[in-house]
C-alpha cells in the first residue's frame, strides 16, 4: 500500500508498530527509543516507498506506549508533514 500511495506522488510514512517481534533494529533511534524518551527525535529512512520509521526494538509496554500522550503528540504532529501515515500493526495469530 506504502509504495502504491507512494507511486501515485503522496509523501508517504510508514510506521512500524509490531512491539511484539525482536528486532535487529535494537541499535537504532527509533520510535520505541523515542516513545521511552532516550531520544528527542525518532530516526525516519527513505525507502523506495517513502519514508519509514523503525520501531527500534521490542517492549511488552506496546500498548501503553502507544496510548501515551508522547504517541499521541507525535501522529499529530507527524500528519502534517506527510500526505498519509501507515501504522503497521502485527498480524493476529490463528487460534
Amino acid at each position: 500500500l506504502a509504495e502504491l500511495l507512494h507511486k501515485e506522488g503522496r509523501k508517504t510514512l510508514l510506521v512500524d508498530l509490531d512491539f511484539s517481534q525482536k528486532r535487529e533494529q535494537r541499535n537504532l533511534s527509533g520510535l520505541l527509543s523515542f516513545l521511552e524518551g532516550k531520544v528527542q527525535e525518532p530516526t525516519v529512512i527513505s525507502k523506495a516507498y517513502g519514508a519509514y520509521l523503525p520501531l527500534g526494538g521490542s517492549s511488552v509496554f506496546g500498548d501503553e506506549l502507544l496510548k501515551s500522550k508522547t504517541f499521541s503528540d507525535f501522529i499529530n504532529k507527524t500528519k502534517h508533514h506527510y500526505d498519509v501515515v501507515l501504522l503497521a500493526l502485527p498480524q493476529k495469530a490463528k487460534d
